[in-house]
């Protein structure tokens, strides 16, 4: 029998299903293994593998979550802690990952390349099925203890961050109240500190044994993929691993016919620690219907400005600043609804008023002009959702089948959701108010109050020392961990070719600016006569969007405080419209009908206190269907040019922000974050200015002056916007399928002509270019080292910076990133020491071009002292040409860069994003393929040069800024250990909070 004929027969097809016109593939089940695979094919360079088991526990010993962490420290044939994520980067992959959930457990890999991903898959099937766990895997991955006798390990650390946080308290308490303990539900996947201490090795062993099984597991694989050379090679692995397993009793997957019964409806507080005892959090939970139509229903409730709930609650009685809903699905569908920054006053008053309007809901009919706008938006969302993410949405859609489905048709239901909406769709009033009838019942509720503690700190759980807890007495695989693998081992898995990366098909055009793109029209799109610089893809979708971009550096200094608030306006604000100003409202309920995403802020993929890339410029963008191509350009000008600053509007926002910044600091990540902008930027520079602790001051600020003088207030803000709209400030940028814009529209180019010639201020097209980067605003003179301590912090955050390279184009550039990408690599030098020996769950240093600095991080350290310690060793040892890169760990170096710029055009709007960030970086589209090109010539000895030129001043106390948060108990601990290795470090103030603002 070919081969072919016998991955036919033995893989049934369960289902076949086909998404958008974007992707499609079928799910199988193997006749020898009992073994679930789906296949889906989708155009793009990365292919995503995800290997599921559905996993139920018992207790919070977090078993399931150990189990994850110890399947990568070895297995049966390759017993060496790490070889798996250093044969994972020879194949175009940047390492494996894992999660656990309450009820599966899911391994990952994400490759550049079929063969590399064919090739690796033996290797992590044989970890994950055989896997070597003893007691020095699970005193490394678990425990490990300082020199002062306190505990740390990787997985110590991880949960220490999360055990006592609000969130990870108030899901608990949901948890336990929605499930009785017979369902698996009511428990901390990652457990808990005191209960992780009495998990033994023998009880690890028992539960893969349960659960780690063929007929329990799904292999998904997304890609651009030929389906039949996937099933070959996991055929293979079948008769590998499988073959001696055959006679044994199968097992049901743990959820399929589960019964769950109702929840225990009720009022339940949880206690949090945090700097305002007067703000906590209303959380209200119910069963609902399937999950799109309790999107519909939770969106018409909450989401939008006029939906009931939140009109009441928030804009009407000022209970809270927002209101979010979260869906949950363990087989039924559970609906959470948010209210945050309540008073704890008002708890009881909030909860009375959602009742009331409830009852109001049940006894009328559903707004129908609300009802439908909800329904476009919601189908909206799910289809862009789904373009600008299809391999993370059907594999999670594949494995929620495989946790709970049944027959084919339940696969089909749950993969292709977009046509359920269209079903529902057509649905009269009568079943949605049926709907909410049925299960809205403002009497059946469990209902979270998280309440903050009054200055009292919680117990903190390591202090539970328990003696003598890991049994010994079993091992899996008795094998001894080797230290080092082989040579011949590491290099046994060759290098996919790199002409086999398939990179996304664009045409592009662009009329400013030295780049040549040839030709200047696209179908009826002639890139010339728009009266603006602009840069165009034809790309292969169903959406489309229009971008936005002013280049913030050029702004005086004297406006430049008001710009983080004003990146906020274009989409907040009332509107002129021929003369007409719009008011707010009636501006959202348009964007929400006609828009699927929208956003404006300060550098590209920014949070609100946590910039991303490129922030020496403004961004606003609007998404959409193909279908309002000339609504997108219409309102993208009137949304910058034309909003019209309202005070009311102006303070809310203040407050809502002020809030925020609270919310931020308290966290140990913004907190450090914040402080690294601090100490590191010029004051005059946009990411200094826009640190959490300078915007706590400017809204302080800002609230007094909308008091005392509003006028001048807005004068000044007006400034910003002029310098926003300003033309000759602005490039745009616009990504759609232009042979479909063609039939919708004729001549495109001159909706830009009739909505931005009348505000042209200029006489040519100026292009934008990269002079005004932020290392122009790096503080060189003097070098800062700051730590601030957190109440409710039990986790360290660190980040260190340093002067580096100003250009993407610098010859240095690529081995730059071959080296940082080593050495912050999975099972990489830094991994090894401060993962490996369990002080600190994360580490990461890279360069990035556009702020001029290397940025150094350790995350999450229980030991940020004795981590901070190990990693410099490691890396001045490369420095100092006391350890030399292997040609393997060269080769595996230079695989994981190019997967990581690979990855930055994974879908085709990333690949169309990556064109036009490229233009503001300083180079022309082709760079990436011509980076690619020279990191594959990067050497071992240009890695040696590379290592002292560019990362001395590392080592150097005298030529680096650093930045820790810490947990206040330790402050005393890590200054002086800082100190004795001749790092002085400042205790950091930050601005009071104004209490007066926190209760307006």
């Amino acid at each position: 029998m070919s081969s072919s004929s016998l991955v036919s027969s033995r893989f049934t097809a369960i289902a076949t299903f086909s998404i958008n016109e974007i992707a499609k593939g079928h799910y199988y089940e193997s006749t020898f293994s009992g073994i679930h695979v789906m296949v889906a094919e989708i155009e793009g360079p990365k292919i995503d593998g995800y290997i599921g088991f559905g996993t139920k526990i018992g207790d919070n010993s977090g078993v399931a979550h150990t189990l994850e962490h110890l399947v990568f420290c070895g297995s049966k044939k390759y017993p060496y802690k790490g070889i798996l994520d250093s044969l994972a980067n020879r194949c175009f992959a940047q390492g494996t990952n894992a999660w656990t959930c309450i009820d599966s457990t899911v391994y990952t890999i994400s490759t550049a390349s079929q063969e590399g991903f064919i090739n690796i898959l033996p290797v992590y099937m044989d970890h994950i099925f055989n896997p070597v766990i003893n007691e020095d895997t699970f005193k490394t991955e678990v425990y490990s203890k300082s020199e002062e006798g306190e505990e740390g390990g990787v997985v110590f650390s991880e949960m220490q961050a999360k055990e006592n946080s609000e969130e990870c308290l108030v899901f608990h308490q949901m948890m336990m109240a929605l499930f009785q303990p017979e369902t698996g539900y009511p428990f901390v996947s990652g457990g808990t500190m005191k209960r992780i201490r009495e998990l033994n090795i023998a009880k690890i062993i028992q539960f893969h044994k349960k659960f780690y099984r063929p007929e329990n597991c799904l292999i998904a694989v997304i890609g651009a993929i030929d389906n039949n050379k996937i099933l070959d090679a996991i055929m293979k692995i079948e008769d590998e691993f499988f073959a001696d397993t055959l006679n044994e009793i199968k097992i049901e997957r743990p959820f399929v016919n589960q019964e769950i019964p109702e929840p225990v409806y009720g009022t339940y507080e949880v206690l949090f620690e945090s700097t305002d005892k007067s703000k906590g959090t209303l959380i209200i939970v119910m069963p609902g219907p399937y999950r799109q139509a309790l999107n519909v229903l939770a969106s018409y409730l909450t989401y939008f400005d006029n939906s009931p709930l939140k009109k009441q609650i928030v804009d009407y009685q000022k209970l809270c600043t927002d209101i979010q809903y979260t869906i949950y699905w363990y087989d039924k569908t559970y609906l959470r609804i948010t209210f945050t920054n309540v008073d704890v006053k008002n708890f009881d008053k909030v909860i009375e008023t959602y009742k009331t309007v409830m009852n109001q809901v049940l006894s009328n009919d559903l707004d129908k002009t609300l009802l439908d706008m909800v329904m476009k938006y919601e189908y909206s969302w799910e289809f862009n959702n789904f373009e600008q993410n299809p391999h993370d949405l059907m594999a999670h859609r594949a494995i929620d089948y495989f946790l709970y489905g049944k027959t084919a048709l339940n696969f089909i239901d749950i993969m292709e959701r977009i046509r359920n909406y269209k079903d529902i769709f057509e649905e009269d009033n009568s079943f949605w108010n049926t709907l909410v009838k049925t299960y809205f019942n403002p009497e059946k509720l469990v209902i979270i109050k998280s309440v903050p503690k009054n200055g009292r700190r919680l117990p903190r759980q390591e202090t539970l020392m328990i003696e003598d807890k890991i049994d010994v007495s079993e091992t899996y695989h008795p094998i001894k961990l080797r230290k080092k693998p082989p040579q011949d081992l590491l290099e046994k898995i060759p290098i996919p070719n790199i002409n086999d990366v398939a990179f996304h098909p664009i045409k592009t055009l662009c009329n400013f600016g030295a780049f040549d793109f040839g030709d200047t029209t696209l179908y009826d799109f002639n890139i010339v006569e728009v009266p603006l610089a602009i840069h165009a893809d034809h790309i292969n979708s169903n959406t489309m969007t229009v971008t936005l971009c002013s280049c913030v550096g050029t702004f005086p200094a004297n406006i430049r405080h008001y710009i983080p608030l004003a990146s906020f306006f274009p989409l907040e604000m009332p509107v002129f419209r021929k003369g007409v100003l719009l008011p707010h409202d009636n501006i959202t309920k348009e964007l929400d009908r006609l828009f699927f995403n929208k956003f404006s802020s300060i550098g590209w993929n920014s949070g609100r206190y946590n910039l991303g890339i490129l922030t020496q410029y403004f961004f606003i963008s609007l998404k959409t269907d193909i279908f309002h191509y000339e609504d997108a350009v219409t309102w993208i000008r009137d949304l910058l040019f034309n909003y019209s600053i309202d005070p009311v509007i102006l303070k809310k926002l203040i407050l809502e922000d002020y809030r925020s910044a609270k919310s931020v600091i308290d966290n140990g990540l913004g907190a450090v974050y914040g402080l690294s902008n601090f100490i590191t930027f010029k004051k005059d520079s946009i990411n200094y200015i826009q640190s959490v602790y300078v915007q706590l001051t400017d809204l302080q600020n800002f609230y007094k002056r909308l008091k005392e003088d509003p006028k001048k207030l807005i004068e000044d803000f007006t400034k910003v916007q002029a310098s926003f709209s300003s033309h000759t400030n602005i490039i745009a940028h616009l990504a759609c399928n232009f042979e479909k814009l063609s039939h919708i529209c004729r001549s495109p180019h001159s909706v830009w002509q009739l909505n931005f010639t009348e505000n042209a201020q200029y006489e040519s097209r100026t292009p934008l270019t990269p002079s005004h980067f932020n290392f122009n605003q790096i503080e060189e003179t003097k070098f800062y080292k700051k730590i601030i301590r957190l109440a409710a912090s039990e986790s360290c955050f660190l980040i260190q910076t340093i002067p580096s390279i100003k250009s993407y184009r610098n010859a240095d550039f690529p081995g730059l990133l071959v080296f940082l990408e080593f050495l912050s690599a999975f099972e990489g030098p830094l991994w090894k020491k401060l993962r490996g020996n369990g002080l600190a769950y994360t580490s990461l240093i890279f360069c990035e071009p556009s702020d001029g600095l290397i940025y150094f991080k350790i995350f999450k350290s229980t030991d940020i002292v004795n981590a901070y310690i190990e990693a410099i060793k490691v890396m001045k040892s490369y420095i100092d040409g006391e350890t030399m890169m292997m040609d393997h760990e060269l080769d595996s170096a230079i695989s994981g860069v190019i997967f990581e710029i690979v990855n930055q055009e994974n879908h085709v709007s990333d690949a169309a994003l990556s064109r036009m960030l490229s233009q503001l970086k300083g180079y022309d589209y082709e760079f990436q393929k011509e980076l690619i090109n020279n990191v594959t010539k990067v050497t071992v000895k240009d890695i040696q040069e590379l290592a002292k030129k560019h990362l001395l001043a590392l080592t150097d106390p005298q030529k680096t800024h650093v930045a820790i948060s810490c947990p206040q108990k330790d402050l005393e601990k890590i200054m002086e250990g800082f100190k004795n290795i001749n790092i002085e470090l400042e205790i950091f103030q930050r601005p009071p909070f104004d209490d007066a603002l926190m209760q307006e």
